[in-house]
């Protein structure tokens, strides 16, 4: 059990930086073809720069809590009503 949880650690660890990456990415290719880029990822964060527990069951995605963060994001940019 213990060596299942190191694993899910880990792998969790690996997604992250996945993410960060394909942010930095992303957010690249949005400067360099005068898009708007929206950066969501880092208002879901918690103290430890970890997916925050109240807006995901799984550690990876946003749960309904998330979904109306990122609305209130998107509201307070003018993006949306």
């Amino acid at each position: 059990k213990e060596e299942q949880e190191k694993n899910k650690l880990e792998k969790l660890e690996k997604e992250k930086k996945f993410i960060e990456q394909e942010n930095k990415e992303l957010e690249k290719y949005c400067t360099e073809n005068k898009l708007l880029y929206v950066d969501l990822y880092n208002s879901f964060l918690d103290d430890e720069k970890k997916l925050s527990k109240k807006y995901t069951n799984d550690g990876l995605h946003i749960n309904g809590l998330g979904y109306m963060k990122w609305k209130e994001i998107l509201v307070e940019k003018g993006l949306m009503k």
